[in-house]
């Protein structure tokens, strides 16, 4: 053990020295900015000579994530639960007989309404 501080220990009675520096238990964080933004400085050259392709590698490692994200969403398949709830809430519109028996006879009665018939069979986009 240290004699020095095995003394400061037998002087407070067991208990440790005010000052922590003086006994070297602890360290001082001493930063010196210069040599801080020194070392900074020079790795941001050696950044700066490889920073086309560190761009051009991040790109193309952002563009390789979306094409398989694509690639996995376009691969995906419904879940049967989706499947059958999606069936069931697909309606298949139904025509009342009625009313087509009497567009029907509404077509032979008219010659009007018989070409405008004719017309939209013809050409079903013209307004």
């Amino acid at each position: 053990m240290n004699p020095v501080r095995s003394k400061n220990l037998q002087n407070s009675a067991g208990s440790l020295p005010a000052n922590p520096t003086s006994s070297g238990t602890k360290k001082g964080l001493n930063f010196d900015l210069k040599k801080l933004l020194l070392k900074l400085r020079k790795l941001w050259q050696k950044l700066a000579m490889h920073l086309a392709f560190i761009v051009t590698a991040t790109i193309l490692l952002i563009y390789l994530f979306v094409v398989w994200q694509i690639r996995v969403l376009a691969t995906a398949e419904p879940s049967p639960d989706a499947e059958s709830e999606a069936l069931l809430s697909t309606r298949i519109p139904k025509i009342d007989k009625e009313a087509i028996s009497q567009i029907q006879s509404l077509e032979q009665s008219s010659p009007q309404v018989r070409s405008l018939f004719n017309d939209a069979r013809n050409n079903p986009f013209h307004e």
